[in-house]
C-alpha cells in the first residue's frame, strides 16, 4: 500500500485523519491536483453486473482542477507555460475532465490503476484492442465485452489531456453515452507564428476548412496556398486555385481543375494565441500521482480510491495508450513526466500500442496533437523526429544522441511493452524502433519489450469492409486477443516480478526487415495486388517550427518480410495468421480518383484465398486455395486450435481467448468454406 505507514491507526479511521492533516500543513506544491468536482454520487457501472471474485463496479465522472508552478523543474519544459496568467502565488491553473470506474469493494480489486489515455477525447479501452468490442459506455452491460478487465479487478481511469476535443456526455440512439474527456488549458494570448496545415478532402464536394488556431491576419497576402497530387510532386499554384477567409477560423478553398479528390492542399498562414497544450502531459502525471498518493484535495474532498479503512486502494499504475494515445505516452516518458510531485514514479508499467516510432507533438507551440504523419495525409506533421526508440543511441542521419528513456532517472523508468501492427511498419517507420538508421539491431533496456502483431492493421475492422478511398477490402485480423495476453504479462511483471515473454519484433539482423522492393516484400504475384515500394518516408526536419518549411536527409526504409501468401513471418503470429484464410497486410493502396497508388491512411488489406483449386486456377492466383491447404473445415479448425495452444504455452494468448477463437472458427467456418470440403 502507498499509505501503509498508517498501520493500525488507519484500520481504526486515524490514517485518513493523519493524511488530511499532513496535506493541510504541507507547503504549496509545484504541480498537483487542487480540486475534485464530481457530477454526482457514484453510479452503478456495467449494468450493475456482479463479477466473480471482484463484485460490482461503480462509475464517477467530473473534473479535476490543477495548479502548476512554471518555475519548478517539474514544469519548466512546458512550452509557453511562462506566457500565461498566474495567480498571486505564481501558479498556472487548468481543468481536465475525468472518469473513473472502480470495484465497489477495492479490497476485492487487484490493486492496479489502469490509466487509459483518451484518444481525441474518447476511450478505447472498452471498445477496441484490450477488452473486446463493447459500447464504450461504462454504465452499461453492453460495454463488458470479454469482461476480462472487470474479472481481473482493475480500477480504470481516464482524464483529459488534449484541448479542443469534445467535452461532456454525448447520447446515442441505442441508449449509450460517450463520455468525451478534454483538457481545458490557458492560452498564450498574443503569441503568433506562421503555421503549416495540410488538407486532403477525399471528397468531391468539401471546400470549407477549419484551421487549428485563429488567423492573426486575414490579409490574403499573408496566406500561402498550394496544391499537389502526391507528396513528392512539386507544389503548384494554378490560376483557378483560390481561397477566401470566412472568419478567423474558417476559409473556403476554391479547388482547381485537373486534381482529384486525394489532392494535397498546403496552407501556411499567420496564427495567434496557441493553447499551452503541454499542460496535458503534466495533467496526466498529476492526476495519476494524486490518485495513487493523496488522501484528499485542498477542500478535503476525499480521493475516490480510498478504501473502507481510509487507505488508498491501489498500489500500482499501468498507463495504456492506443495509437495517438500511445504516442502521447512516449512523450510522457521522453520529456520526463513520469516523476510526480510526490517524488515517486507515476506509471510502474506502460503499454504503448500501435505508436510506431512517432511521438505526439503534445508539447509544442501551435501544437496539433491530432495530426500525425502518414505517407499521403499530413506527411510533414510534427512529432516524429529522433529519438525513435527506448535505448540511448546515436543517430547517423541527424547526428543526435538520445532515447525515449534517456531523460529519466532509473527509479522513474517503468516496465514497458511497445506493440505495433504491420501498418506502423509502412506508415510510422516502426523499423526504427528496433533498428538503427545504419541497419544495426538495437539492444533495448532490460525494462523494455517490443512486440509485433504480424498481419494486423492499425485498428481491426469488425469484418472485411470497403473503404471508398482504398482499393482492397480492409483487414479484419484483430490483435486484441494478443494484447489482452500481453497486458496480463505486464501486470505480472509489474506486480509479481514475473519476467515477460521475450521481444518478438522484426529486425534487419534476422532478415525479417527488408527493403521495400526486396522480393520478400513484393506482392506482384497476387492478381490485382502489385506493390510499388510506397512507404511513409521520413526526413530530418525542425519539429519546433510550426510551418515546417524545410526538410533534410531521408532515413532508410525497411518493411516486414512475408511468406509466399503475403503474410508476415515475424512477431507474434495470431492463429488466424498462422492458419490464414487470406492475405493480411497493414497497408492498402488508394483507388483511382483519390491519388491512386498512394497509401490509404491507416487501412490494411485483406485478400481472401480462393475456395477451390479450380477457382484459383481460373483467376491465376498462385496462393493455395482453402481446399488445397486445409481440405475440410474441421481440419482448419484443428489447425487453428493447435496454433492457439502454442501461443497459450508461450503466454501470448489467454486460454479463454483460445476458446473464443475455437468457438468463432466453428461458427463461421462453414460460411467461409461454403460447405465442408472433401
Amino acid at each position: 500500500m502507498e499509505m501503509a505507514s498508517g498501520g493500525a491507526m488507519a484500520r481504526h479511521g486515524w490514517g485518513k485523519w493523519i493524511a488530511l492533516t499532513v496535506l493541510m500543513l504541507a507547503p504549496p506544491a509545484q504541480a498537483r491536483v487542487t480540486g475534485l468536482h464530481w457530477d454526482g454520487p457514484p453510479q452503478p457501472a456495467f449494468g450493475n453486473t456482479d463479477f466473480p471474485g471482484v463484485g460490482r463496479y461503480q462509475l464517477l465522472t467530473g473534473q479535476v482542477e490543477g495548479a502548476l508552478d512554471p518555475r519548478s523543474p517539474l514544469n519548466r519544459g512546458i512550452v509557453n507555460l511562462d506566457k500565461v496568467a498566474t495567480d498571486a502565488q505564481g501558479l498556472v491553473h487548468y481543468r481536465a475532465d475525468v472518469m473513473l470506474v472502480r470495484p465497489v469493494d477495492l479490497a476485492r480489486g487487484n490493486g492496479t490503476l489502469l490509466y487509459d489515455v483518451p484518444n481525441r477525447g474518447g476511450q478505447l479501452l472498452l471498445t477496441r484492442q484490450v477488452n473486446g468490442r463493447g459500447s464504450g459506455d461504462p454504465a452499461l452491460a453492453s460495454s463488458i465485452g470479454t469482461g476480462y478487465l472487470m474479472r481481473q479487478g482493475y480500477t480504470m481511469v481516464w482524464s483529459g489531456w488534449q484541448d479542443g476535443v469534445p467535452s461532456g456526455a454525448i447520447g446515442h440512439d441505442d441508449g449509450s453515452v460517450s463520455h468525451m474527456l478534454a483538457g481545458h488549458f490557458p492560452t498564450a494570448v498574443g503569441v503568433t507564428a506562421d503555421v503549416r496545415e495540410e488538407i486532403v478532402f477525399d471528397t468531391a464536394t468539401s471546400d470549407v476548412y477549419t484551421v487549428a488556431y485563429p488567423a492573426a491576419d486575414l490579409d490574403p497576402a499573408r496566406t500561402h496556398l498550394t496544391v499537389r497530387e502526391r507528396v513528392d510532386d512539386a507544389e503548384q499554384t494554378p490560376k483557378d486555385l483560390g481561397f477566401e477567409w470566412i472568419d478567423a477560423t474558417h476559409l473556403r478553398i476554391h479547388r482547381p481543375k485537373g486534381f482529384d479528390a486525394g489532392a494535397i492542399y498546403e496552407l501556411i498562414y499567420p496564427a495567434r494565441d496557441p493553447v499551452v497544450t503541454g499542460i496535458g502531459l503534466a495533467a496526466t502525471r498529476d492526476v495519476v500521482d494524486f490518485l495513487r498518493r493523496s488522501a484528499a484535495d485542498d477542500a478535503g474532498t476525499p480521493n475516490p480510491l480510498l478504501d473502507a479503512h481510509g487507505q488508498i486502494g491501489v498500489q500500482h499504475a499501468i498507463g495504456l495508450g492506443v495509437s495517438q494515445s500511445g504516442r502521447f505516452l512516449r512523450d510522457v516518458l521522453a520529456q520526463g513526466f513520469n516523476h510526480g510531485e510526490s517524488g515517486q514514479r507515476v506509471f510502474d508499467g506502460v503499454m504503448a500500442i500501435i505508436a510506431g516510432s512517432r511521438k505526439s507533438m503534445a508539447n509544442a507551440a501551435f501544437s496539433k496533437a491530432g495530426d500525425f504523419s502518414r505517407q499521403h495525409e499530413t506527411h510533414l506533421a510534427r512529432g516524429d523526429q529522433f529519438p525513435f526508440t527506448y535505448a540511448t543511441t546515436t543517430d547517423p542521419v541527424s547526428g543526435r544522441s538520445g532515447g525515449i528513456m534517456a531523460a529519466m532517472a532509473p527509479a522513474d523508468q517503468p516496465r514497458l511493452f511497445h506493440i505495433d501492427s504491420d501498418t506502423e511498419i509502412y506508415q510510422a517507420r516502426a523499423a526504427l524502433v528496433s533498428t538503427t538508421a545504419d541497419g544495426k539491431p538495437i539492444v533495448q533496456p532490460s525494462n523494455v519489450r517490443l512486440y509485433f502483431t504480424g498481419g494486423s492493421q492499425h485498428g481491426a475492422s469488425d469484418h472485411p469492409a470497403h473503404n471508398p478511398v482504398a482499393q482492397q477490402l480492409t483487414n479484419p485480423l484483430d490483435n486484441g486477443d494478443l494484447v489482452r495476453a500481453l497486458l496480463s504479462d505486464l501486470q505480472a511483471w509489474v506486480v509479481d516480478d514475473v519476467p515477460p515473454p521475450d521481444s518478438r519484433y522484426p529486425s534487419v539482423a534476422d532478415g525479417t526487415l527488408v527493403p521495400p522492393l526486396d522480393p520478400r516484400a513484393a506482392f506482384s504475384a497476387i492478381p490485382g495486388f502489385a506493390y510499388h515500394g510506397v512507404t511513409n518516408v521520413l526526413r530530418v526536419k525542425d519539429d519546433t517550427d510550426p510551418a515546417v518549411r524545410t526538410v533534410g536527409a531521408a532515413y532508410p526504409v525497411w518493411v516486414a518480410a512475408h511468406d509466399a501468401d503475403g503474410n508476415n513471418i515475424a512477431g507474434i503470429r495470431h492463429p488466424l495468421l498462422a492458419e490464414p484464410l487470406g492475405t493480411h497486410t497493414g497497408w492498402n493502396p488508394r483507388r483511382p480518383g483519390f491519388a491512386e497508388g498512394e497509401l490509404s491512411s491507416l487501412d490494411g488489406s485483406y485478400l481472401p484465398f480462393a475456395r477451390t483449386r479450380a477457382e484459383r486456377e481460373r483467376t491465376g492466383d498462385p496462393r493455395l486455395s482453402l481446399e488445397e491447404r486445409y481440405g475440410t473445415v474441421q481440419a482448419w479448425i484443428r489447425r487453428v486450435d493447435a496454433a492457439s495452444q502454442a501461443l497459450v504455452r508461450q503466454r501470448l494468448l489467454l486460454p479463454e481467448d483460445a476458446q473464443r477463437l475455437h468457438d468463432a472458427a466453428s461458427e463461421r467456418g462453414y460460411d467461409i468454406f461454403d460447405k465442408p470440403l472433401y
